[in-house]
């Protein structure tokens, strides 16, 4: 946690001596105690910054040791185990001092004071831990044996460990502990975690003593059989004890005061978090803030007498405020209302009801006034200057909520409080329920919310330093948020209107919330409908025709009106102005008339006729479709435009067959009647715009029909005939011709041959045969000694087909000899040179087909192809091959 400390001053006077010499180290010593040992009463051992790795021991000598620079910079750390770092132990009085060091690391007490009177000062004195010393010391300092009043003045003590007095640990001597901040110190085995006191008496004063710890019996403060005591203005906080006493634990303590003390947020796991007080007599308890602690904030055992609680505060205690004493007069229970008590800030604000409410007879406050309750009073002799507002200026109208509020700096000239303003803003003079800002540190202030508009407010200041009475700004100003004026409607002219300069635009009048705003207007004319250049842009206009409740103003007389083009389409708006700058908005809806009409004729459709070309279309009651036309008046479109239609069969335009006119925005038409089938038409088309004005005629199309799309008619097969066997080099097929009646188609012949008479499968096509012959190589024609079957198909543009053969459809079958194959079996073997030698001795009929026995492709069936086939069946590389043989099978 972030913690506030306060150190508090009271004003202890120190007496100043004068020394005779000064003896720095280490220039003029090598170390602190080689300097003291060589000081003279009086002298000055002046050490300069560093860290000083060793233990002193004043001797008994009435000489100052300081820092050059200060605790921070300056440093005496442990040199040996189990020693104190700084001893006075040979009756030092208060000529003996100490300033300005940190002393730290000591495995024993830090500082140690015995039957003697220093002065230690200015000093940090940190983790220094006595828990392992058989003898009972302090953390940070211990003061034994008789010692009379050492003073222990504003020093930080912290982190620090003992099983007696974690910070500081005072036996059987007097001690004066002032102005020191002690915390985060803490005990191992018993008592007082800050500050443990015993046999003797204390005087204990403006300390600031926070988040300490006793494993048994006082978190910050234990005093044990003290008397003429006096604890005063401290304040103690966030100290726990792991018994009783959170902040204070008393036995056997006579005679002593606790005045003006604040103990907050103390724990205990017992009687009290604030004050436990055993076995003790003679108690004065007045003038304290004990509030927010745990169980109570005082506990009191039977054994207890003339225990006086007088005057204070008690607040927020677990458990209540008493248990075990009996309170007397003046005491309070509310909120002391602290400064910043989650930041642990204790200054009280200005409402608290801790100010003016001490005893009566107690000395008044510094201010003058009666004494507060509490350690730190609040200073009534302060006040804030008065200041002024900046801006807005008063009666100012604004169109916007004001980006900021500014106001004049103030503050009190003497105190150096810093001053907190807060902002103030309500509709009514009164400020009965104002809106507030959180408090600001700068004169400056801008809302997050946006203001109701046509609305005045009233605004004010008020600076507060929480120690002086608050004060608001010397004025209280008004400003007013101005209103939009409400959206025009337009009247006329209606979308799409004809209009000049003569022509009246024409609104209705615009209100404004505001009685002292005065509405003008602006019209914008644009050929681009989100009004990126407008041409025409003519602001504040007044009223000046007024029609009962319109406005109308002449096209003609707004500004750049020679910016408008005759014969084209404009968009238009209006809005409201105030004089203040604020418009109302445009309107949603797109307003857009012709500006100086003049009608053109239509141009005639251009593209997308179809039929068109001379296509082909099977209906005699055909659609005729075309794209729409373009009319470059800009209130004629497609959807608005007609078209005439005109249908003849001849370029001469005499056979007239058909004319008509569509409805508007048709671009198509359906013959009502049958036209003539396998005829060639020929059509135009005009448009006619809304206005009667015609179009020139469109460019000439035209189609046929073919309504019956008859397919190529039967032709016949010439060669070669079925059943053929065929062993040549060259197949020739021949075929009749044929024709389509259809007068736009035209028709190829294919050649389709299969190994199955049903051309179901492994079927081979020729496309695109033009003439009624085909030559083919035999042996891309099938396996030798396989049947072929083939056909000739006619096939129209349309894909009907006709195939060939009559009087009906005639497949043949085709059968390629492999040469050599004397005697027809399909296969060239052995047996076939017997054949051809029983043909040449007339035994054997002739080979069929008779050049099938020619091996040796000479076009000859004689001796020489018995004596080639025998060559071939011993060996020889030359094998039998089909002969180029013009008109031979």
């Amino acid at each position: 946690m972030n913690r506030l400390i306060l150190l508090l001053s009271c004003g202890l006077c120190i007496a100043n001596f004068s020394f005779a010499s000064i003896i720095r180290v280490p220039t003029d010593s090598s170390s602190i105690q080689e300097a003291i040992n060589g000081a003279s009463e009086g002298d000055t051992v002046l050490v300069a910054p560093g860290t000083y790795e060793e233990h002193i021991n004043f001797l008994g000598k009435a000489i100052r040791v300081a820092s050059e620079a200060g605790a921070a910079s300056t440093i005496i750390d442990r040199a040996i185990y189990g020693v104190p770092i700084v001893k006075f132990e040979n009756d030092e009085d208060s000529t003996s001092i100490l300033d300005g060091f940190t002393i730290k690391n000591a495995t024993a007490t830090g500082i140690r004071i015995d039957s003697s009177s220093p002065i230690v000062r200015n000093c940090t004195i940190k983790n220094n831990n006595a828990s392992s010393i058989t003898e009972l010391q302090g953390g940070g300092i211990t003061i034994r044996n008789g010692s009379e009043f050492p003073k222990i003045v504003k020093n930080t003590i912290f982190s620090n460990m003992s099983k007696n007095g974690g910070g500081v640990f005072v036996h059987n001597s007097d001690a004066m502990v002032d102005s020191n901040i002690i915390y985060s110190n803490s005990t191992s085995l018993h008592y007082g975690g800050g500050i443990s006191s015993s046999g003797g008496s204390l005087i204990l004063r403006c300390n600031t003593i926070f988040d300490n710890s006793s494993n048994s019996r006082g978190g910050a403060i234990e005093l044990y059989y003290i008397s003429n005591s006096d604890i005063r203005n401290n304040i103690a906080y966030g100290n726990t004890a792991s018994e009783f006493g959170g902040a204070i634990y008393m036995q056997g303590v006579s005679n002593t005061s606790i005045i003006n003390n604040s103990f907050v947020n103390n724990q205990a796991t017992s009687q009290a978090g604030g004050i436990t007080i055993h076995d003790c007599s003679n108690i004065e308890i007045k003038n304290n803030i004990i509030a927010h602690n745990n169980y109570y904030g005082i506990f009191g055992s039977v054994f207890n007498t003339g225990i006086t609680i007088r005057y204070n505060c008690l607040f927020n205690n677990e458990l209540g405020p008493f248990s075990g004493v009996t309170p007397q007069i003046g005491n309070i229970y509310n909120d002391p209302l602290f400064l910043d008590l989650e930041n642990d800030d204790y200054f009280l604000t200005l409402y608290s009801p801790c100010i003016d409410m001490g005893d009566p007879s107690s000395p008044y406050d510094p201010d003058g006034t009666r004494a507060d309750i509490g350690a730190l009073y609040f200073d009534q002799s302060y006040g804030i200057n008065d200041f002024h507002l900046i801006e807005p200026l008063n009666t100012s109208i604004t169109t916007n909520t004001p980006e900021q509020f500014v106001w004049q700096f103030t503050a009190d000239n003497d105190s150096g409080f810093t001053v907190y303003y807060t902002h103030y803003l309500d509709t009514e003079l009164t400020f009965d329920s104002p809106d507030s800002s959180e408090e600001l540190t700068d004169t400056t202030y801008s809302p997050a919310d946006t203001l109701n508009r046509s609305t005045q407010y009233f605004w004010r200041v008020q600076a507060n330093n929480y120690h002086a009475t608050p004060i608001y700004s010397d004025e209280t100003w008004s400003f007013y948020v101005d209103g939009y004026p409400s959206m025009p409607m337009v009247i006329n002219p209606e979308n799409g209107a004809f209009i000049d300069t003569n022509t009246y635009l024409t609104w209705l009048i615009s209100s404004d919330p505001d009685s002292f705003d005065i509405v003008s207007y602006t019209v914008q004319i644009d050929e681009d409908s989100l009004f990126g250049s407008p041409e025409i842009d003519h602001s504040n206009l007044s009223p000046g025709l007024l029609l009962d409740d319109a406005f109308a103003v002449k096209l003609g007389e707004l500004a750049d009106v020679d910016n408008l083009i005759a014969d084209t389409e404009y968009f238009w708006r209006v809005r409201s102005d105030d004089n203040y700058g604020l418009a109302s908005p445009w309107p949603d809806s797109l307003q857009w008339f012709i500006f100086r009409h003049q009608n053109h004729p239509p141009e005639p459709p251009g593209a997308g006729f179809f039929p068109s070309g001379g296509e082909e279309t099977i209906s005699l009651f055909p659609t005729i479709i075309w794209d729409n036309a373009i009319d470059e008046d800009p209130d004629d479109h497609a959807g608005n435009l007609a078209y005439g239609f005109y249908l003849y069969e001849d370029t001469s335009t005499g056979g007239y067959e058909f004319n008509d006119t569509t409805g508007q925005s048709i671009n198509q038409i359906t013959l009502p009647d049958t036209i003539t089938d396998n005829a060639h038409f020929y059509y135009m088309v005009q448009t006619i715009d809304d206005e009667g004005l015609v179009s020139n005629w469109s460019t000439l199309q035209d189609f046929w029909t073919n309504h019956h799309n008859y397919p190529p008619e039967p032709f016949p097969l010439y060669t070669p005939p079925s059943d053929l066997r065929w062993v040549n080099y060259y197949a020739y097929f021949n075929w009749g011709h044929t024709v389509d009646y259809d007068p736009q188609s035209s028709f190829d012949y294919a050649l389709q041959l299969s190994p199955d008479s049903t051309f179901s499968w492994f079927v081979s096509l020729i496309y695109d045969i033009e003439d009624t012959s085909i030559t083919m190589a035999t042996d891309t024609l099938a396996l030798a000694g396989q049947d072929l079957y083939w056909r000739i198909l006619a096939i129209d543009d349309d894909s009907l087909i006709a195939v060939g053969g009559l009087p009906d459809p005639e497949v043949r079958r085709l059968t390629i000899v492999p040469p050599g194959d004397a005697n027809g079996d399909g296969l060239v073997i052995g047996s076939d040179i017997t054949y051809l030698v029983g043909y040449f001795r007339n035994i054997n009929p002739p080979p069929s087909p008779l050049l099938s026995g020619d091996a040796n492709s000479d076009c000859l069936l004689i001796g020489s192809d018995v004596t080639f086939m025998v060559q071939y069946f011993r060996g020889s590389d030359n094998i039998p091959a089909r002969g180029d043989c013009e008109g031979a099978e």
